[in-house]
């Protein structure tokens, strides 16, 4: 049994299961979204999963939730902690498909502005937080790559693969940085993965995880199941000797 009752974490980029998956073991969620559409798909599917009065007790949307601007950061830092009593884990999954392009086609600019945003909003998020991180007997943080930033972006594009391993070393760094506080940094690198998000439905020239399914040894793409219960274990107590470290979670199709 995994101990998560009575935690709370904050989140960006966290889907219904991952949330649902933490709630059905006792934790208070909180999701930062500007999207008021997702907020209202979330709360919907939730409730008539786990029941409505139990979401409204363990849930928190947080709407205009930009984890890269201070301000509005803070105040939904301060509003988790008044809501739940205690901030204890970050989840930071940001970014949407990576734009597939070629050498010739991609520019300083679109790498000065993508990979900012992968890593700026993550870090900015984690910093905001240590205040209530450092008072959790578990403090944990958990941040979302892609496994292009392992195999150097074979099914995805150039720049987005810089990006993700961009995540990664921001993982080694707060992990070690963040030891002396016992606060464990972590990181899930996710494969061919099927989101079912609709809002990005219309994104142009998003990679399709089932075009390369036969690369992947188990011969499918992970679901947000799989990633639902991935950052169980590691939003866990039980997993206080696990830090700096990436879980590869891809079938098989990087191994190392």
């Amino acid at each position: 049994m995994l101990t998560l009752k009575g935690r709370t974490v904050v989140s960006v980029g966290l889907g219904a299961a991952g949330a649902m998956e933490l709630m059905a073991e006792g934790m208070n969620v909180v999701m930062f979204t500007h999207s008021p559409d997702l907020q209202r798909a979330y709360e919907e599917e939730m409730g008539r999963t786990l029941g409505r009065d139990f979401v409204h007790e363990h849930l928190m949307v947080f709407g205009e939730g930009w984890v890269d601007k201070d301000d509005r950061c803070i105040l939904g830092l301060e509003e988790s902690y008044k809501r739940f009593g205690s901030v204890d884990c970050v989840v930071a999954f940001t970014g949407g498909p990576g734009k597939i392009q070629s050498i010739e086609e991609i520019t300083v600019e679109d790498i000065n502005t993508n990979v900012p945003y992968l890593t700026a909003s993550a870090f900015n998020f984690t910093k905001h937080a240590l205040p209530y991180l450092r008072q959790s007997k578990a403090g944990r943080v958990v941040y979302f790559t892609t496994t292009e930033a392992q195999t150097g972006g074979m099914n995805s594009g150039m720049v987005d693969s810089i990006a993700r391993g961009a995540v990664l070393s921001l993982t080694y760094n707060m992990a070690r940085r963040l030891a002396p506080d016992k606060i464990t940094v972590n990181a899930i690198s996710v494969g061919p993965f099927d989101k079912k998000m609709s809002s990005w439905a219309n994104e142009p020239n998003k990679p399709d995880p089932y075009q390369i399914v036969d690369q992947v040894p188990l011969k499918r793409v992970a679901t947000q199941q799989d990633v639902a219960y991935a950052l169980h274990y590691l939003l866990s107590e039980e997993a206080d000797f696990i830090t700096g470290q990436v879980i590869n979670l891809n079938g098989g199709l990087f191994m190392g």
